[in-house]
């Protein structure tokens, strides 16, 4: 894709920070995933989008970047603007000089199942009262670890590994969904947590 269209994911991604900002959420709602140079020397990054009220397809890309280009900074700051960053692979010297928070991954997933069990206290509690033996426990799912999803892509080689990422990650995204449908079906789950859909909460690597 042309420094045009970074522009625009750019542009995209911040708007979706900006509608999760107005709701009370802070996190960024896309996740940039950046590949290692490919055989043609360039790197790959792919949009993931977190936003809860999203509705269509949640992954676009790819963009590639000649890293050793002039413009590799600029049009990177253009991806990572208002969001998260998910680097499979080494990461490349003008990736490392480009500010975005870094997701680290392992403990998102920590994090959304110690959420699960979060949520699943507080069903056990709602049935401890008097009256609500029978209530009927709500079907969370299982948060699995996020791998890379492969299967043949047309296109660039480069964008190939980095979208078997994005596709892992949209994985999750729909596990989350799911997680979100039961929590908010359920007046005592909505109460603690809030009425409305919650973007994927991520964990972010130290600086």
């Amino acid at each position: 894709m042309s420094e045009d269209s970074a522009t625009e994911a750019a542009t995209d991604a911040a708007t979706a920070t900006d509608a999760a900002g107005a709701a009370g959420a802070t996190a960024p709602t896309t996740i940039a995933v950046v590949g290692a140079p490919g055989e043609s020397g360039e790197i790959a990054v792919w949009h993931v989008q977190l936003a809860p009220q999203l509705t269509g397809d949640r992954l676009s890309g790819a963009w590639l970047v000649d890293p050793a280009a002039d413009d590799a900074g600029a049009t990177l700051a253009n991806l990572f603007a208002g969001a998260a960053v998910l680097a499979v692979g080494e990461e490349v010297d003008v990736v490392k000089q480009t500010p975005a928070p870094r997701v680290d991954l392992a403990a998102t997933v920590k994090a959304l199942r110690g959420h699960v069990k979060e949520l699943k206290a507080r069903v056990a509690e709602e049935k401890a009262k008097p009256g609500k033996d029978k209530l009927v426990s709500p079907r969370f799912p299982t948060v699995a670890d996020v791998e890379p999803i492969e299967f043949g892509h047309v296109g660039e080689a480069a964008a190939g590994p980095v979208l078997a990422w994005a596709r892992g990650l949209e994985e999750l995204t729909a596990t989350w969904s799911e997680l979100e449908s039961q929590r908010r079906r359920r007046d005592y789950l909505r109460e603690p947590w809030g009425a409305e859909s919650r973007p994927v909460p991520l964990e972010y690597a130290a600086d």
